[in-house]
């Protein structure tokens, strides 16, 4: 589990990479970063370690926050 620190829906991510010309680096909860780039329409994460994921369901608004379902493993930093 990552957790970043407020509620970042997936239009604030592609936001960032399109203002970051390709990629932007979200900062998590537990230190680590995690770099957001985008493949057509999907956001893709990456961890420190190499490791990558699709985000397959986004802005699942809940009371303590939003979840992002990604279809792989990344490292905790």
């Amino acid at each position: 589990v990552h957790i970043l620190s407020g509620a970042i829906l997936a239009e604030d991510i592609a936001k960032a990479v399109e203002q970051g010309k390709g990629k932007t680096e979200l900062m998590t909860a537990g230190g680590g970063t995690l770099t957001a780039t985008r493949e057509g329409e999907a956001i893709v994460l990456r961890d420190s370690a190499g490791g990558r994921a699709v985000v397959t369901a986004a802005d699942g608004k809940h009371s303590n926050g939003v979840v992002h379902t990604v279809d792989g493993v990344l490292a905790p930093a």
